[in-house]
């Protein structure tokens, strides 16, 4: 889409206001609605003129104002950045009345690049075109649906909560038609929105549902994960239910997956990987080697380390199969050959998820990787962990920067040491009373 359809759209008398959304490091949505003039304006500017409050880059769950020298310290003065507007990027929100029903992203510009998860998906995206690689991914993203609402969660202190279906329904058709209406929705919105959407299905657990994108090659992909999580908690609000994409909500329920699939297409849409190719060979073998490094962008909250537990289908090493639910990187043939991710959780910001796993297998390549012993080891079992590698990782450093690398992983310890700091409901059931 270019300035000038833009500008048309805009401009009709309907519309007043437009969500210009940030995605900040763990994947919120942050927007302001701002009067479309202002927009226009910014779109003669090729997009400049909008800003962002430097203290958001750290701001956790719940805005947990997280301490970071240059972004949200004592001595820093919490002034604004500059960002841009992606032309590409307008959406509409079906569940917003005509009058702002128009969404957008922007981008963090000049040394604050290096901070936008969005601007560091497309400089690696680039960076494999520049080798005449093209990758293609989608995300299947599992999440559950609540009987509650928002205001019950809390007054139940997050206990005990009601799933909307009360046993394991894997893909059967009676649970899908007895909450039609909710599907019907899904569909319907995910059309208006854009978002290419290749399967909904009801998953294994009660509750517990899944959402497969199609593939793509563009920014518009990884836009697509993060609006349709998105419009399924905005759906879910609008029938007195919430959806939860945490790692593991419950003891009790399996955690929730990201799974990322990606294949690699050169210049004339071939598929790489077909044939069991050295090229595929390498790609996986640099997945293997490079992703305990990259854990943290995988995993970046102490939750998502508690969905990682053996014979319930969630890599624990970084070993691969054909065709096999058991290991990290799932291989399956064929002409639409490609490698499953398994490692991410639902919790992931898709941009940084995506990014890494592009990266490992593009390393891979570049070292010729295949030549090499592959090690099997343990992936990291904590936030701790994972930030020391991540720290430690030169391909980190490589394809994400120093800056982001350093700035992300005092920004998910020193959240991690907050919420560590808590008193857990669990500890006062077996502390209070017995100890």
């Amino acid at each position: 889409m270019n300035k000038k359809d833009i500008s048309k759209i805009i401009e009709k008398d309907h519309v007043k206001f437009i969500s210009v959304c940030f995605v900040d490091a763990l994947g919120q949505l942050r927007s302001k609605l701002v009067n479309k003039r202002k927009v226009i304006d910014a779109l003669y500017k090729d997009g400049q003129g909008l800003t962002i409050a430097l203290p958001s880059l750290a701001l956790g769950y719940c805005d947990t104002q997280v301490e970071i020298s240059g972004f949200s310290s004592n001595k820093d003065k919490f002034g604004d950045i500059p960002a841009k507007i992606d032309f590409n990027s307008f959406r509409i929100l079906p569940f917003e009345n005509e009058g702002q029903n128009l969404i957008c992203f922007i981008e963090l510009e000049d040394e604050y690049k290096s901070f936008c998860s969005r601007s560091i998906l497309k400089k690696i995206l680039d960076k494999a075109n520049k080798q005449d690689f093209y990758p293609r991914f989608g995300v299947e993203l599992e999440f559950t649906l609540l009987d509650e609402t928002s205001k019950s969660i809390k007054n139940k202190s997050y206990n005990n909560l009601s799933t909307t279906t009360l046993e394991s329904s894997y893909n059967l058709l009676q649970r899908q038609n007895l909450q039609s209406e909710i599907y019907n929705n899904f569909i319907n919105f995910s059309e208006i929105m854009n978002i290419e959407v290749e399967a909904w299905h009801e998953e294994m657990g009660a509750g517990f549902m899944e959402v497969a994108l199609l593939s793509g090659k563009t920014i518009k992909s990884a836009d697509d994960t993060i609006l349709v999580k998105h419009l399924i908690k905005q759906i879910a609000l609008q029938h007195d239910k919430v959806a939860t994409f945490m790692a593991r909500w419950s003891n009790d329920a399996d955690g929730h997956s990201g799974h990322i699939h990606i294949s690699l297409e050169n210049g004339k849409k071939e598929n790489l990987f077909k044939n069991n190719s050295k090229t595929f060979k390498n790609f996986v073998s640099g997945m293997q080697s490079y992703s305990p490094e990259l854990m943290l962008l995988f995993a970046p909250n102490a939750n998502s380390f508690k969905r990682y537990q053996p014979e319930i289908f969630t890599p624990i090493m970084n070993d691969w199969d054909w065709d096999s639910r058991k290991v990290a990187f799932r291989a399956i043939k064929g002409e639409k050959s490609r490698i499953e991710n398994r490692i991410p959780g639902a919790d992931m910001n898709p941009y940084l998820g995506i990014a890494a796993t592009i990266a490992t297998g593009l390393e891979g390549i570049n070292n010729n990787n295949s030549e090499k012993v592959q090690r099997l080891v343990k992936l990291p079992s904590n936030v701790s962990e994972a930030c020391k590698k991540l720290e430690r990782s030169k391909i980190a450093k490589k394809y994400f920067s120093n800056e982001f690398v350093s700035f992300f992983c005092e920004f998910r310890q020193k959240e991690n040491k907050i919420e560590s700091s808590k008193i857990t409901d669990i500890e006062k059931k077996r502390l209070i009373e017995f100890s």
